[in-house]
């Protein structure tokens, strides 16, 4: 049976360990295999990288992550890791021994280009003091 289908199918999969011998080793597999293989709904991964940007791609591929745990090796990369998370996380609690750092995910912060509103035109009329009545009583709590 394909791991894939057999992933795919384990609806109840919560916890996922990929043993950093198959990646460090590079036993037939690409990253992009490893991580297409990875259950969205997983909540719990201890996975081996080597790059920043594989971060990123776990976190868009696992949306209900709350704890990843990173087998990692070299202690400068491992600083790394954990400033990508302090950029670019709130509330994000990150613990280093030898060569796992341990992560518990707070919220993945959003850029501003992320950001979409519903944003709402204030319709002007041709009495103005219309407008300004609505400012200030919309406004008059904000006051300084």
């Amino acid at each position: 049976m394909d791991i894939r289908i057999f992933i795919e199918q384990a609806h109840n999969l919560l916890s996922l360990l990929i043993h950093s011998s198959f990646y460090r080793y590079k036993l037939d597999l690409t990253v992009e295999n490893i991580y297409s293989i990875l259950p969205p709904h997983v909540k719990h991964l201890q996975i081996p990288i080597d790059d920043l940007n594989q971060i990123n791609m776990i976190l868009e591929r696992c949306k209900n992550l709350s704890l990843i745990e990173f087998d990692i090796e070299g202690n400068e990369f491992s600083e790394q890791v954990i400033n990508w998370f302090a950029d670019h996380t709130i509330n994000t609690t990150c613990w280093k021994n030898y060569e796992m750092i341990t992560v518990w995910l707070g919220k993945k912060m959003i850029h501003s280009t992320e950001i979409c509103g519903d944003y709402k035109r204030i319709k002007l009329t041709d009495n103005t003091s219309d407008f300004f009545c609505f400012l200030e009583s919309n406004f008059n709590n904000y006051r300084i």
